[in-house]
């Protein structure tokens, strides 16, 4: 499922404006580890399928797909911009040793 920015917004319409949105992601270890990604920047780019993949992918090039979507893209930040991020909020909580 995508979500839609009419969707987005009522979702989020209720926390406040400094709350930290990451998404998530499954490592594929033994532990079933799964990890938070922070967002550092959203841009506009074209979809298409790929049979290849069985799935979508990014292109430029159009014409050799059947159908393509234009969509905004939240593209990943680093671990470091993350943890940047939750210090400079201040949601990042540290564990002090006794």
């Amino acid at each position: 499922m995508a979500w839609t920015v009419g969707q987005l917004r009522k979702v989020l319409e209720d926390y406040h404006d400094d709350t930290v949105i990451v998404s998530t992601s499954h490592y594929g270890d033994h532990w079933n580890s799964e990890l938070a990604h922070g967002f550092i920047d959203i841009s506009r780019r074209t979809i298409v399928y790929s049979g290849y993949h069985n799935d979508y992918k990014f292109s430029d090039d159009t014409d050799d797909y059947e159908s393509y979507a234009e969509v905004y893209v939240l593209e990943m930040a680093s671990a470091c911009e993350l943890g940047d991020t939750m210090r400079e909020y201040g949601y990042l909580k540290i564990n002090e040793e006794e």
